[in-house]
């Protein structure tokens, strides 16, 4: 996988006796967004998991701007590749809290994600000083799962994985979310990495990587 300065190659992960992610290749420029396919259990989210170092690479090579990604310390690592978790963590704090954690950005551009995360409406009604419950009992699914994309969208990593983003939401809310996504990645010079069995995805891929078994 290659973005720009950044090159991704992933060849295989095996599981047992069984093999995933078998010679699996493919380029990310700046800016694209590329969708990743494929039948449940095929390896999508493996391939998040080793891209985003959550999982080891010792048995397959990925490497980051032409080194192994094992060169480079998490703490680097993760200014640059940043992962949207499938259950997104939320603390007992405000809206704008469990969006900064207690980082500072510019409103103009923390109103900007909310924007682009469909979140302007859940703002004009309940503001950014609302507070989240423990466990975020308090919000539905789909607003939570925003929440986590506008945190890390405010961050404006080079890379971003996004699995199953608009899982959660109805159709027009999910059409809207994947173009302000695709906008957003374009004007920031960002590549988006997408599982979608959706297709609301599909208008604003730059390319498909489809997983098939070996």
């Amino acid at each position: 996988m290659y973005y720009g300065e950044y090159n991704y190659t992933l060849s295989y992960y095996p599981v047992g006796d069984n093999t995933l992610l078998q010679d699996v290749s493919f380029t990310v420029e700046k800016g694209d967004v590329a969708l990743i396919t494929g039948p449940s259990g095929i390896g999508k989210s493996t391939l998040f998991n080793l891209v985003s170092r959550i999982l080891s690479c010792e048995t397959v090579f990925v490497g980051y701007n032409g080194r192994p990604v094992e060169d480079y310390c998490l703490r680097d690592y993760y200014r640059h590749v940043l992962q949207v978790e499938q259950t997104v963590v939320t603390v007992h704090g405000t809206l704008l809290e469990n969006l900064t954690f207690g980082e500072e950005y510019p409103e103009e551009r923390i109103r900007e994600v909310l924007r682009v995360a469909q979140l302007e409406k859940f703002v004009e009604e309940r503001g950014l000083d609302f507070v989240l419950d423990e466990h975020a009992a308090n919000i539905s699914g789909g607003e939570r799962q925003r929440i986590g994309i506008a945190r890390m969208l405010l961050r404006r990593p080079d890379l971003l994985l996004l699995d199953e983003p608009t899982s959660a939401l109805d159709a027009e809310t999910g059409e809207n979310l994947m173009r302000g996504l695709a906008e957003y990645a374009k004007e920031n010079g960002m590549s988006l990495l997408v599982i979608s069995h959706k297709s609301d995805a599909d208008e604003y891929a730059s390319q498909k990587v489809r997983l098939c078994a070996g």
